[in-house]
């Protein structure tokens, strides 16, 4: 080595030392900030689980770190950055490592439940723009939407258009609801009803809407969107119809993916415009990056672009009165 040809000073020697210790003491803490943040997040969902986690059998583990990488909240209720998700994961590592558990969570297939669901939970944190404080995204403004209107990456009349408009009144409309996850979106997760005066409008029926609390913290109205019957070329609610029109017929079932993958060869005369097959999620991530490098809209535009421009669509139509 280096060091048997040049021997290291004392003072070197301490200072290497004392980086060492640095590094030993951070480690400690961070395995303990780890273990103290799953154990409080067991107590406060499973309080009748109180086994030492390196006991608990890997299926029933895999489990719960599932669940705790999906809804683990910060103490102030806001999520934690993708990283540190990552970082917990790596000190329960070390942990069960000590204690001689028979399995690694972050490589064995046993734990493949929550490897998937932090994999997962990681891009949308990031498609919300945590993890990405050094580049901030800029806000998708009314005029970038104007444009990508003109020049046809919003708009009824082409697949990748219409695919565009829905993904962004839905994510206007209801990305703020409690469930919502643009990945795992199903057909039946948003409805198509009527008011009593006849007024059609769209209705979240996520997987929390038989949830009281998670409705009472939407407020009634909050999960809906009404047709704009005095401005029919922008209604979300004619949006959605168009593009319930243009799935196949296989595709209109209640747990059926909400986004398709566009057909490779398209007759825009042709009724339907996609396959039967969900849309990636690496193209979901990109959806807003996507559109507006094609409409040469300037600045760093992803999807939480459109999380900063506005709570829900009934506040992006208001804009447009």
């Amino acid at each position: 080595t280096a060091s048997a040809f040049f021997p290291l000073l004392p003072d070197q020697d301490e200072r290497a030392a004392e980086l060492s210790r640095e590094q030993n003491e951070k480690t400690i803490r961070s395995t303990q900030t780890a273990l103290r943040n799953f154990r409080e997040f067991l107590i406060s969902k499973y309080p009748s689980e109180t086994r030492e986690i390196y006991v608990i059998p890997c299926k029933e583990l895999d489990a719960y770190l599932a669940s705790f990488f999906v809804d683990a909240r910060q103490k102030d209720g806001s999520e934690y950055e993708p990283n540190s998700l990552a970082n917990y994961q790596c000190g329960l590592e070390r942990y069960l490592k000590e204690h001689r558990y028979g399995y690694s969570i972050t490589r064995d297939k046993e734990f493949k439940r929550s490897q998937e669901a932090l994999k997962q939970k990681q891009i949308e944190l990031r498609c919300k723009g945590k993890g990405n404080k050094p580049h901030k995204s800029m806000k998708l403004t009314f005029a970038d939407e104007l444009i990508l209107r003109k020049r046809g990456l919003l708009s009824r009349y082409n697949p990748e258009g219409l695919l565009n408009l829905v993904w962004l009144n839905n994510t206007k409309a209801f990305g703020h609801c409690t469930g919502f996850h643009g990945s795992t979106l199903k057909w039946g997760d948003i409805r198509l009803r009527v008011t009593e005066t006849g007024l059609e409008y769209l209705e979240w029926m996520g997987p929390d809407n038989g949830d009281v609390n998670a409705k009472s913290k939407r407020g009634g109205t909050d999960s809906r969107v009404y047709a704009t019957q005095h401005s029919p070329q922008t209604c979300p609610v004619q949006d959605y119809k168009e593009y319930a029109q243009r799935r196949p017929p296989a595709m209109r079932y209640e747990d059926a993916p909400f986004y398709l993958s566009i057909k490779p060869v398209v007759n825009l005369a042709a009724l339907h415009w996609y396959n039967c097959q969900a849309l990636g999620k690496n193209k979901l991530a990109k959806m807003v990056k996507t559109m507006c490098e094609k409409g040469n809209i300037p600045g760093r535009k992803t999807n939480f672009s459109v999380y900063q421009s506005c709570s829900t669509l009934s506040e992006a139509q208001s804009n447009q009165l």
